[in-house]
């Protein structure tokens, strides 16, 4: 690994978080407006333990192959197995050191929508090192969930506690991971009550209730159990 990041020709290391950028579309648009799909430019995107590396990688390739302006790039998926808060974070700015202390004089762009790396980069820049964060606006999901916003269907609020204690009895070990899994475990568990249409709903009001009452904590879509 360390002999891949040595690469003289590189002056650009783009370090993704796939857990803010984990619509492929949205993210090599992204990209390419920035102009890092070249072979000057090496992108890693750190794929969460939560995510398929595969389905992710395969997706961005095929609808870089659909670009009109199609060009040699260097985009490398790495799946990050451990779990925790912030578990992604720490792997992202240790690798960004790593790279760094072996190629100071090219730039270094951290893409992630959360502001855990602000010291990382205020650090790296007092040492004259060129180092910044840039956001990824997913246009298409905020589409998505403004219209979700529009549909938004009744909770009946008497049947929420009845689905949290449907999550509690499972293992701590064997409860969603991700806020879609729970969606599906509330359908699957709660047909009566939990639909297509308004499964998003329930999930949301379950959580908000678990997480005032401290018994999970959520962080970029992933759920850590307490």
């Amino acid at each position: 690994m360390i002999d891949f990041f040595q690469t003289l020709h590189i002056k650009k290391f783009v370090f993704a978080d796939a857990e803010n950028a984990n619509n492929p579309k949205a993210f090599i648009d992204f990209c390419n407006k920035n102009n890092y799909l070249n072979l000057d430019t090496q992108i890693t995107c750190f794929i969460g333990a939560n995510q398929n590396q595969n389905t992710w990688y395969t997706n961005a390739v095929k609808y870089i192959q659909t670009l009109k302006k199609q060009s040699s790039f260097n985009l490398t998926p790495i799946r990050i197995l451990t779990q925790g808060e912030n578990a992604l974070d720490m792997v992202i700015a240790s690798y960004t050191g790593l790279v760094m202390g072996q190629n100071n004089n090219a730039e270094f762009i951290i893409v992630s929508n959360d502001n855990d790396y602000a010291s990382v980069i205020e650090h790296f820049s007092t040492l004259g090192i060129k180092i910044h964060r840039e956001k990824i606006e997913q246009n298409a999901l905020k589409t998505k969930k403004n219209s979700s916003r529009k549909t938004n269907h009744k909770v009946d609020e008497n049947k929420v506690p009845q689905l949290i204690q449907s999550i509690l009895k499972i293992d701590k070990e064997k409860r969603p991971k991700t806020k879609m899994t729970l969606e599906n475990v509330l359908k699957n568990n709660n047909r009566d009550v939990v639909k297509n249409k308004n499964s998003k709903d329930y999930a949301d009001a379950v959580l908000k209730v678990l997480i005032s009452q401290k018994k999970v904590s959520l962080q970029k879509n992933t759920l850590y159990w307490k």
